[in-house]
């Protein structure tokens, strides 16, 4: 599934359908990600923040975030993680339901391909097969959450509404504020298809396959030079222990383009 998420930023095509494996949909997907967090990441703007709010607040607002949410959600986030898939097919029932508009479409269906092929490849009652299937979900959820909120934007030193930018910022060096790559899924096409890596090019160039993205770190890097800005990268461990650390923070942070990541 997050192999699909390269296609789905492209023209209409069979690949992107793979998204909808388990409850996601590639159809809100091009709205709440491509368009919204593509645009504004990490902003009030953006669909991926606000999506898990209350509960996981990465903003540094003290108004929106108690002693209980910042650190308890380091205890509580990884159930969250387990409940992303079936949570956001939730979301869609209940907006069916309030606004009267099916948001549901065939290609939904995809969604049941893996029970089908369960209850048909085995004898084992349509209930295993369903706590099985529902089993598969959940740990495919979480461990979608534990690559995607680590994936590159959610660090202390990444950019958040709430923190000061330069007056002078255009839309490129907005973007290389609020990510910070991961060094270590870098070289290898399998990893970076498979763990949103590139990142901070990706969201130069979305719509271009990642396969060819590693061909543009040259000019990329000069460019970075040219407009005095410093392209952060880290360990995905140093992500993933900094993106509980966002969680916990409400002070407010000064974005300096020249500043290398501590």
């Amino acid at each position: 599934m997050i192999c699909a998420h390269n296609y789905f930023h492209q023209k209409d095509n069979w690949r992107m359908k793979l998204f909808n494996l388990a409850f996601f949909s590639y159809r809100e997907w091009r709205v709440s990600h491509a368009i919204s967090h593509h645009h504004y990441p990490n902003s009030i703007l953006d669909l991926e923040i606000s999506y898990f709010e209350p509960m996981l607040c990465w903003l540094p607002n003290p108004d929106i975030k108690g002693t209980f949410q910042r650190y308890g959600s380091w205890i509580y986030g990884p159930i969250i993680y387990s409940f992303i898939f079936m949570g956001e097919f939730l979301k869609r029932v209940i907006e069916t339901i309030q606004t009267g508009k099916c948001t549901f479409f065939a290609d939904d269906l995809i969604t049941f391909i893996l029970p089908t092929f369960m209850y048909l490849s085995d004898s084992t009652s349509l209930g295993a097969v369903l706590k099985m299937w529902i089993f598969i979900v959940m740990v495919a959820s979480f461990g979608f959450g534990v690559i995607g909120l680590n994936a590159a934007h959610h660090h202390p030193e990444a950019f958040h509404s709430g923190d000061k930018l330069p007056d002078e910022i255009d839309f490129g060096i907005y973007q290389i504020a609020a990510v910070i790559d991961r060094a270590d899924v870098k070289g290898s096409q399998f990893a970076v298809l498979t763990s949103f890596g590139d990142h901070c090019l990706h969201h130069m160039f979305p719509t271009l396959d990642h396969g060819i993205l590693p061909q543009l770190y040259p000019v990329f890097h000069q460019t970075c030079a040219e407009f005095e800005t410093t392209y952060r990268e880290c360990s995905w461990l140093h992500h993933i222990v900094g993106q509980h650390w966002q969680l916990a923070r409400v002070e407010t942070n000064v974005y300096d383009p020249n500043k290398k990541l501590h």
